[in-house]
């Protein structure tokens, strides 16, 4: 990468997570072996191409993503 003067690379910007502070969620059986719970956040996701979108899940107890298959 090619940098003119006085410029300054301080990394990659930080990324917030869309799930954080979220109070949205719905019915979605977590898929983790060590969990039971029914409750999931949940984002859309435009896919690559923008032929269509994909829901990301994110569990309410333990914390497992996974997306919608």
């Amino acid at each position: 990468m090619t940098t003119q003067d006085g410029q300054r690379d301080d990394g990659a910007p930080a990324v917030a997570d869309a799930t954080q502070d979220s109070t949205e969620t719905m019915q979605e059986s977590c898929p983790a072996d060590d969990c039971d719970s029914d409750r999931a956040y949940y984002e859309m996701m435009p896919k690559p191409g923008g032929s269509y979108e994909v829901r990301l899940f994110t569990c309410v107890e333990c914390g497992h993503k996974w997306r919608e298959s």
